[in-house]
């Protein structure tokens, strides 16, 4: 993406701050705002987009740890601590921060109901996308249908 911006063959895009930041130090990237409800670590002086005159605008991406569901409670526990006492750690903690990422450690039925929130935020997006551009595909948590594009 940002490679397209730079030779003009897109507009804008979101592009994680870590991996566009020496381009925007460089000056060849400006950063117009960034998508999440706070502003980056690495740009703090870029607004949000919420803060850019559209309120309510977040676009936070997030990283979840899964496992099968059929993986005892104990295991699950103990993947959680272990986990959470890792994410902790001064060094991971300041790791993260250059990399523009904030730890939550959330439990497993907080990440499930993320899921579910953005799966509904973005497939109303995604299905809206998708028919100002003519095409039919729908998505339903769990299961897809009415897909008119050719499988491989």
């Amino acid at each position: 993406m940002a490679l397209d911006i730079m030779g003009g063959n897109v507009d804008c895009g979101f592009i994680v701050a870590s991996v566009v930041l020496p381009h925007i130090q460089s000056g060849r990237l400006r950063a117009i705002a960034v998508s999440g409800k706070e502003r980056s670590g690495l740009l703090p002086t870029v607004p949000t987009v919420a803060e850019s005159g559209h309120p309510g605008f977040d676009a936070t991406f997030f990283e979840t740890l899964m496992a099968p569901s059929g993986l005892p409670a104990p295991t699950v526990d103990k993947i959680q601590r272990d986990v959470r006492t890792a994410l902790q750690a001064p060094a991971v903690r300041a790791r993260l921060a250059e990399m523009d990422l904030r730890v939550e450690a959330n439990s497993p039925q907080d990440a499930q109901g993320r899921g579910r929130e953005d799966f509904a935020k973005w497939g109303v997006i995604a299905q809206k996308t998708r028919a100002a551009a003519g095409l039919k595909r729908e998505f339903r948590l769990g299961q897809e249908a009415n897909s008119d594009v050719p499988r491989a």
